[in-house]
């Protein structure tokens, strides 16, 4: 019975380390790597989620942009809906920087808010210039975030040093 017991704890710790086994994505296909991606954007979008439905993309020291609705690409852009809170006593730019899709270089608009306000707009990228003409043909959007403030001088207040990968759909 001890030998059972024993072969059984050592299955059971056993398991967990199997399962957290680093994953080799090189012998995956292109398809199981683009799911892949798709259901760990799902994942991340499910927990940052407000009770409005709306995804936090960012936030810093009394700022936070939501994602509101469903990105789309309109006349050759990729358009995300947002809502900006600023309550800072600051009127404030927020622009997506270095943008590169599918490691194109491409021309990228931000939104505003004045201080203690909210206001909704866009954030987009000119997807032209990356040969995308629909969101499936999106493989990577990466960019860094940069929060101007525009009070008095624009003077940048938050500039975050490496892009990095974003997902809005």
């Amino acid at each position: 019975m001890r030998k059972l017991i024993t072969l059984l704890l050592i299955l059971a710790l056993a398991v967990p380390m199997a399962a957290t086994a680093d994953v080799d994505f090189a012998s995956m296909t292109d398809q199981q790597l683009k799911d892949m991606i798709q259901s760990c954007s799902e994942e991340l979008q499910q927990r940052q989620t407000t009770p409005e439905g709306w995804v936090l993309i960012f936030e810093y020291d009394g700022i936070k942009i939501y994602q509101t609705g469903e990105a789309k690409i309109f006349l050759g852009f990729l358009d995300i809906p947002v809502a900006v809170f600023n309550d800072t006593d600051r009127d404030i730019l927020i622009t997506a920087d270095d943008a590169l899709c599918n490691g194109w270089d491409v021309y990228s608009s931000g939104c505003s808010a004045k201080k203690h306000t909210k206001n909704r707009g866009e954030i987009s990228f000119h997807t032209t210039d990356a040969f995308v003409k629909s969101i499936d043909q999106i493989t990577s959007l990466q960019f860094r975030w940069d929060v101007i403030d525009t009070t008095e001088k624009a003077v940048s207040i938050y500039e975050q040093e490496e892009p990095e990968e974003h997902r809005f759909w």
